[in-house]
């Protein structure tokens, strides 16, 4: 670890420190001060990436959305190179992400916060910075669903109904920068007071139901095998968008489209763990058809809500 303090000389944080791995994630190491402080040094993919999520955290500043900006390092810049690598330094925000997804009250403020982030990125300038755009057609024609097949081939079903179902309806979605990760673990809450959204490495343009679906189905896949979860899913979905909702209101379209999404998404995460965690992968497999098979149920329940 003495590389990385090194790396925290570039800021003037505090003399002794304790650097730690975090389990969840490869690039991302956690800080100790002695003066009690945490902070996180996390490895960045490029300066674009960097001035793009200083440009969406600003401005959602601006629209009260509390976010973790990178500190400002001894050299004045928002990052430093070791080596050939770049590096950010955030302080720890206050609260913790929600984990109890039984306690409907916090799933619904985890909805509303969604809203509240998509009412401030929409003030974002989708061309500033390069920001990727989120072809999803392309990215299930010609990779997830592929890859899928790889693991299993009895996906043709599922591949017909989104190419009956969602593909003529992709270009009426409305589009807008959004997070692309908003698992629960990104969404921090401070006596249920959003405290913070972090993670803003692979923020893109598309659609901002894709946002509410991905948490979903992170809570879904967070303990797939158990029961009570899958029994109560629907009702958690429920309260995630009416939290949702009770800001921002969905087209005809949007919410026809919210289920062929839910499929997208699991076909994404097959093919990203095929070749990285095959049971990750099959996991993942379990999860599409879990929600395929419960389709006139999750379809229903949607329309109801709406």
């Amino acid at each position: 670890m003495n590389n990385y303090i090194d790396i925290l000389l570039k800021w003037s944080i505090g003399e002794e420190l304790f650097v730690r791995e975090v389990k969840s994630s490869k690039i991302v190491k956690q800080v100790k001060v002695n003066n009690g402080k945490t902070y996180y040094l996390k490895l960045k993919e490029s300066i674009d990436e960097i001035e793009r999520e200083l440009y969406l955290q600003t401005t959602l500043k601006k629209y009260n959305v509390p976010t973790s900006m990178p500190l400002i390092s001894v050299d004045n810049l928002y990052y430093t190179f070791h080596n050939e690598d770049i590096y950010c330094l955030y302080e720890e925000l206050p609260g913790s992400h929600v984990t109890d997804f039984f306690n409907l009250e916090q799933v619904y403020l985890i909805g509303e916060a969604l809203s509240r982030l998509h009412i401030g990125l929409e003030h974002c300038n989708p061309n500033m910075f390069n920001t990727k755009n989120m072809d999803i057609m392309k990215q299930l024609i010609e990779w997830a669903i592929p890859e899928s097949k790889k693991l299993d081939k009895n996906i043709n079903n599922i591949e017909e109904y989104l190419i009956s179902n969602f593909f003529p309806n992709i270009n009426s979605l409305s589009k807008q920068i959004i997070h692309r990760d908003t698992h629960p673990q990104n969404i921090l809450f401070d006596n249920k007071k959003l405290s913070g959204f972090i993670d803003f490495d692979i923020s893109t343009v598309g659609f901002r139901i894709f946002d509410l679906c991905y948490c979903s189905t992170a809570i879904l896949m967070s303990d797939f095998s158990n029961q009570k979860l899958k029994n109560e899913w629907l009702n958690i979905f429920k309260h995630l968008y009416e939290g949702y909702t009770s800001n921002i209101t969905l087209s005809n379209v949007e919410i026809k489209s919210l289920f062929p999404i839910l499929l997208s998404i699991q076909l994404i995460f097959i093919a990203f763990f095929k070749d990285r965690n095959e049971d990750i992968a099959r996991i993942n497999l379990e999860g599409l058809y879990w929600i395929y098979k419960n389709k006139d149920k999750i379809e229903k329940a949607l329309i109801t809500i709406a």
